[in-house]
């Protein structure tokens, strides 16, 4: 990743990257953990700590600060050093402060060089070391080896929102109904019928009212009857 000095920027504020050398493939990391108020940045195997993610926070006339994501303090030349040889390390960040500003320029086999803005050289590893813990220092432009980069992005700065889920396709929303066990129908009550009516007995329902009549006594000849058997006495006597 490079960009020229007065070209569009290609470094994303909101991104953290490693800064590997071409060399060794070693990253830049700021400070150790066992050594407490340790400033000087070094060169160091890949491990992914916050100590090896760099922010580049632009800055006027197309430069940046380096800024570590451990300790948010920025690269720094050591005394505002303008000779060869002057060692860098990380310190506060200061606005305007010519020692933390560096541009970045583009160099062969997708490297770059990162050159101090007020003295325009190299960042540099010392001794063209590819050893772990090399320490690094600014040199005059010589277009070395240990003088070229890789500017690499790993993360976002900004927190990435979980991805929403997305509702099942009809067939997955199918078949989970499918699968599901099935619940117990509840069978309603039958209702009751009204209490059947009672049936005449064989031999009521077999009687017509014609015979139902003959059987009642008719009052009249039942009298005539009774005149007659008196009529039979009065004459017997």
């Amino acid at each position: 990743m490079a960009e020229k000095k007065t070209g569009k920027r290609l470094l994303e504020a909101d991104t953290y990257y490693t800064i590997v050398a071409k060399q060794s493939g070693r990253v830049i990391e700021a400070g150790v953990p066992e050594m407490a108020g340790d400033e000087l940045v070094r060169l160091a195997a890949a491990d992914g700590s916050d100590r090896q993610l760099w922010r580049f926070a632009a800055e006027d006339g197309g430069c940046y600060k380096l800024i570590c994501k451990a300790s948010e303090k920025a690269l720094d030349i050591i005394a505002a050093g303008v000779d060869d040889g002057s060692w860098v390390h990380q310190w506060d960040a200061i606005a305007h402060i010519g020692s933390q500003l560096w541009y970045v320029e583009p160099a062969e086999e997708g490297c770059c060089k990162i050159k101090a803005r007020f003295t325009d050289k190299c960042l540099d590893v010392v001794g063209l070391s590819q050893e772990e813990g090399a320490r690094l220092q600014i040199w005059e432009d010589v277009n070395g080896d240990n003088q070229k980069w890789r500017i690499e992005p790993v993360q976002s700065k900004a927190a990435k929102k979980p991805a929403a889920k997305k509702a099942p396709a009809k067939a997955e929303k199918e078949e989970a109904e499918a699968d599901k066990p099935e619940k117990p129908v509840r069978k309603k009550p039958a209702a009751k019928k009204p209490a059947a009516r009672k049936t005449a007995t064989k031999a009521e329902s077999k009687e017509t009212p014609a015979r139902r009549t003959a059987k009642q006594p008719d009052a009249k000849a039942e009298a005539a009857s009774k005149e007659s058997a008196a009529s039979a006495g009065m004459k017997k006597a």
